[in-house]
């Protein structure tokens, strides 16, 4: 990364962390009218930093207090083209899992078959915590992007791209375990936006023959104003 490129990601954090302490956005405003962002330092925490999605752009994820979801803030050229925050939203917090459940297949015959090293696995009889039961079944779990802020339809991507190559030996195991692709969604009761799958999306997780498993959170206080912003469920199309 050159010197220039330094200066310039140093100079868009900045600017988003000044937003934060001083709203000049009405979104920014009414979020953290009723939110606390995390701190570090005293500074706001910028939990991911996040140049790809659009270019000469940068997008901030902040983290909120007792919350799951992130404050968004996106920064880029504004209209006499010098850099400035554009646009504040929530984004929710995503996790997107290949999962197994199989009782006649152990852990190791599972990740055997499909060829992939599962994030978490555990045997049939294991307890997951003292309290609970033994498991009826092996859970073979596939989450190689948990702790990454991002939307849901790239992070579906993300673990798709990853899958594909697998894709025939899942299905082949879909024929007799219970194979499913997982969604966790912790979003804002105020701002919980949406989901536009491509068809080509549709098609890749079709090729899997899983199940397609949604659990849809929301959390989150009363904004000041039931009308803003007008279009809830935007999410986060800036």
């Amino acid at each position: 990364m050159t010197d220039e490129q330094t200066a310039l990601d140093l100079q868009a954090a900045e600017l988003a962390r000044r937003e934060i302490a001083s709203p000049t956005l009405s979104a920014t405003k009414e979020i953290l009218a009723v939110h606390t962002p995390v701190l570090a330092d005293g500074q706001p925490l910028i939990a991911r930093a996040d140049l790809t999605r659009e270019k000469g752009a940068f997008y901030f994820y902040f983290r909120l207090e007792h919350e799951p979801y992130y404050l968004v803030l996106a920064v880029g050229p504004d209209d006499q083209k010098k850099l400035a925050v554009t646009s504040a939203c929530i984004e929710a917090a995503v996790r997107v899992f290949l999962l197994v459940k199989s009782e006649k297949h152990t852990p190791d015959e599972i990740t055997q078959r499909l060829g992939l090293t599962p994030t978490a696995a555990y045997a049939k009889g294991d307890r997951l915590h003292p309290e609970l039961p033994p498991l009826p079944y092996t859970k073979w779990r596939l989450e190689p992007h948990k702790s990454l802020p991002e939307d849901l339809g790239r992070k579906l991507d993300l673990l798709l791209d990853q899958l594909e190559p697998a894709a025939a030996r899942i299905a082949e195991l879909a024929a007799d375990c219970d194979v499913s692709v997982n969604v966790c969604y912790e979003g804002y009761k105020e701002w919980l936006g949406g989901w536009n799958a491509p068809k080509e999306t549709l098609q890749r997780l079709a090729t899997l023959g899983a199940r397609f498993h949604l659990d849809l959170y929301a959390s989150g206080p009363d904004l000041p104003r039931p009308d803003f912003p007008e279009k809830l469920g935007t999410g986060t199309n800036f």
